[in-house]
């Protein structure tokens, strides 16, 4: 009776012109390769075992919820050099249709978001709907950056 091993697989991604590059860990291998979306990431692995990326994840849908945020606990680490991380937009920013209800939408929560977080509003919900899918189950993915790997 043969034994299938199972290889320990981590994802490291983040955000390029086009789409997402993508480093993995098989063994002591490691590939990188472009994907076109978050989900063809998700997608070319489905049993890794951690999802490691570069943009805001877990995104709060209120000012309270938004105290438990990665981001805050990297500023919290951080300290001096916590304004490296720029705030992460409310859901309900992420979600807007247009740019210009999503300004609208952080104004009325007084949310402080920046032009740099507006940029990237399209990949950040990108990511938030395709990790909600999957985040209850085995799958885990956490917000990193240079300086910090932080679970949501």
């Amino acid at each position: 009776m043969s034994r299938t091993k199972t290889i320990s697989k981590t994802v490291g991604i983040d955000g390029c012109k086009g789409g997402w590059m993508v480093a993995v860990l098989v063994g002591s291998g490691l590939h990188i390769e472009k994907h076109d979306t978050i989900d063809a990431v998700i997608s070319a692995y489905p049993t890794a075992e951690k999802y490691l990326i570069d943009i805001p994840v877990g995104l709060a849908d209120s000012r309270e919820e938004s105290v438990y945020r990665p981001d805050q606990a990297a500023r919290r680490i951080l300290k001096r050099k916590a304004s490296s991380i720029f705030p992460a937009p409310f859901r309900s920013v992420s979600r807007a249709a247009e740019v210009s209800e999503a300004w609208d939408i952080s104004r009325k929560l007084n949310a402080r978001t920046s032009y740099m977080t507006m940029g990237i509003r399209d990949a950040v919900n990108n990511v938030d709907l395709s990790f909600k899918i999957t985040r209850y189950g085995r799958t885990f993915c956490a917000k990193v950056t240079p300086r910090s790997v932080l679970p949501f």
